[in-house]
């Protein structure tokens, strides 16, 4: 994914204003044109940073190579000139952009910076400019107090190290940022903890030391993620000593605008920076801050989940974290019935409520699935939507609820419910809003999963029958078999054919004989095991895998088919249904030629049921080669025939 289609799926829902950090490396000019008109005028997008790109030789690809159509000055001036309506031509557009552009610089004494060029960047229509990880303070306190009487916005990065070995990694390889030796010795040694503690005392330091000469802070986590504040006591440390070194130096400055680096799920890791929405209220608490990176940190885990289970049980995971709530749970909704079912339950008593189902509207779940609104409940007990029923089932004592709907699109497919708090404390307005954010989030997720399962089962699935098709039925063939060799179980085949079904077609229409084909595939469903396979693999042919099942047992199930479809022939008003059943078992050593087997069984069944004489050979000899050659591929000439034509191009050459 993009970084710009990312961003954008980002501030939809969140409602917070990205920056998207858009580099000219690799691009052409009217590549880059198109990307940043379609973002403003399709996506409504306008912030960016705008970097000329490092060049990929310095990554794991020393041998790649960059292409620039434009520097960095360049895409500033493309930006302005599309502020003003003016296209890379001079063309007037129609309609003025409202990009809103940021540049990049390094500071101190690795931090290369070029005034004339940064000068040229701000003169050419840069709005704010955003630093690398600041360490030196002589070296970026003078480039700051230079930067001053632009009155352009700085916005200072600040980087927590966390060990040694990251700050000698940052100091020598990274290019742009030096980390004075001072900070370099106090790093020496340190890991874990220690070396976490460290960091944030240098952090501290270089926030009281720098705050005074800049606008903002850039905080860049270690490694480029941000771990929910349960889950890392380090990071809420160092957020504490970075609030309270702010306060120190500046106690009667308007609060500084706090913003997030992050590295999001993009292949191409595209960096983006997280800030509150423009004019909005600055958000107050320390773990609002935290709590909001529960999106960086969770996006990579969630892209890599392949099925729906595996999403869910990394939100749940993730909101425990967040929130440490006594006792949290995700229902979902029955489409048909409204009904809530408890799929995924954490906390005491856990148990007992999984798989509970909960009538439609009970109780405050109830209420938020068929109203579709969030609810925050400090004392239940003065709540008329809420049923003690749950609590009786459990010996739980619900005190303080916030419940959120999932939805897709407009649609509740679920809620996410959290109950009583670890320190029994109330939940807050906060709380119930980023609880709403994360449902979105997670939403998202679990509608890219369940589309993707939607498209491979579609790969998989007649979709006539329901049941499975040919190949999924051979992908599962070979897979059991490759089992039951390694194991030694033994495996059985049921090879089901409508007897006569063209006669159906011909009499009743091929309406009617595609309902025939659907009962068919319903019975075979209901008289087998949940274990076993039940495929379609030609216009009148099915096909049953019985793992783990011996000769007798299979023969078991080809009379309970037999029986069920007698009974289905009696009380429906369909074209009576008449099948055979090939059947064929086999132990590890002997189940290659499985299908092949009970094919040659299906046909002896059907001509038992036409009395034909099976013993004598002569006359079904070439019935049944001509059956192997087909299911072998080995339709081939003779090898007499061969031998005739080289003695005949033989003769012509003599």
């Amino acid at each position: 994914m993009s970084p710009i289609a990312t961003v954008k799926l980002l501030k939809d829902r969140l409602h917070l204003e990205i920056i998207v950090h858009y580099t000219a490396r690799d691009r052409n000019r009217l590549g880059i044109q198109s990307d940043l008109l379609r973002a403003s005028a399709l996506l409504g997008l306008e912030n960016f940073l705008l970097l000329g790109g490092a060049s990929p030789s310095i990554g794991d690809y020393p041998f790649a190579t960059s292409v620039y159509d434009l520097t960095s000055e360049g895409l500033v001036e493309m930006l302005d000139s599309l502020n003003h309506g003016i296209d890379i031509l001079g063309n007037p557009l129609g309609k003025q952009t409202g990009f809103f552009i940021g540049v990049g610089t390094g500071l101190g004494e690795k931090g290369n910076v070029n005034p004339d060029s940064m000068q040229r960047k701000l003169k050419n229509g840069a709005h704010f400019i955003i630093t690398q990880p600041v360490f030196d303070i002589p070296g970026c306190r003078k480039t700051l107090e230079s930067f001053k009487s632009s009155g352009i916005p700085i916005l200072v990065g600040f980087m927590p190290l966390i060990s040694g070995r990251n700050a000698e990694y940052i100091h020598f390889e990274v290019p742009g940022i030096s980390i004075p030796d001072e900070f370099l010795q106090r790093m020496e040694g340190k890991r874990g903890r220690e070396g976490e503690k460290e960091g944030a005392v240098i952090s501290r330091r270089l926030v009281r030391e720098l705050a005074p000469y800049t606008d903002g802070i850039l905080f860049m986590p270690p490694l480029g993620k941000i771990p929910a504040s349960g889950g890392h006591p380090f990071l809420k440390d160092t957020f504490t000593a970075i609030s309270n070194s702010l306060h120190a130096a500046s106690p009667d400055r308007v609060p500084l605008t706090w913003h997030f680096a992050c590295d999001i799920n993009c292949r191409n890791s595209k960096r983006v920076a997280i800030m509150p929405k423009k004019g909005s209220q600055e958000l107050e608490s320390l773990d609002d801050f935290v709590k909001l990176s529960f999106f960086a940190d969770i996006g990579l885990g969630l892209s890599a989940a392949k099925t729906i289970k595996e999403v869910m049980n990394q939100v749940m995971e993730k909101i425990g974290e967040t929130f440490a709530p006594l006792n949290w749970s995700l229902l979902l909704k029955d489409d048909e019935t409204g009904d809530l079912t408890f799929k995924l339950v954490v906390g005491p008593s856990s148990e007992k409520l999984l798989g509970t189902q909960v009538p439609k509207g009970e109780g405050i779940a109830g209420w938020i699935a068929e109203n579709g609104q969030a609810v925050l409940v400090e004392d239940v007990r003065g709540d008329p939507r809420f049923s003690d029923k749950y609590d009786m089932l459990t010996g739980f004592r619900t005190e303080s609820i916030i419940g959120v709907p999932l939805k897709e699109s407009d649609k509740v497919i679920g809620v996410i419910e959290l109950i009583n708090r670890l320190n029994h404390e109330p939940f807050t307005p906060a709380d119930l809003k980023l609880l709403s954010t994360i449902a979105n989030y997670a939403a998202i997720a679990i509608e890219k999963v369940y589309y993707l399962s939607a498209l491979k089962n579609l790969a998989y699935i007649d979709p006539l029958t329901g049941v499975f098709n040919r190949r999924r039925f051979e992908k599962q063939l070979q897979e059991d078999i490759d089992r039951s060799k390694r194991y030694g179980y033994d495996l059985s085949l049921l090879l089901i054919d409508i007897d006569d079904f063209k006669s159906i077609n011909d009499s009743f229409g091929h309406a009617a004989g595609d309902q025939v084909l659907q009962t068919l595939a319903a019975v075979l469903k209901r008289s087998v095991r949940k274990t076993d396979i039940v495929a379609r693999i030609g216009g009148d042919e099915f096909i049953i895998l019985l793992p783990h099942t011996k000769l007798d047992q299979a023969e078991n199930a080809r009379q309970r088919i037999l029986k069920e479809l007698a009974k289905e022939n009696r009380l429906s008003n369909s074209p009576q249904l008449e099948i055979t059943i090939g059947l064929k078992s086999g132990s590890s050593k002997g189940i290659s030629d499985l299908l092949f087997e009970s094919d040659v069984d299906l046909y002896r069944q059907k001509k038992l049921k036409e009395g034909i004489d099976l013993q004598s050979i002569e006359k079904h000899l070439q019935t049944f080669l001509k059956l192997e050659e087909t299911r072998n591929g080995e339709k081939k000439k003779p090898k007499s025939s061969k031998r005739k034509k080289a003695k005949k191009k033989r003769s012509k050459a003599g």
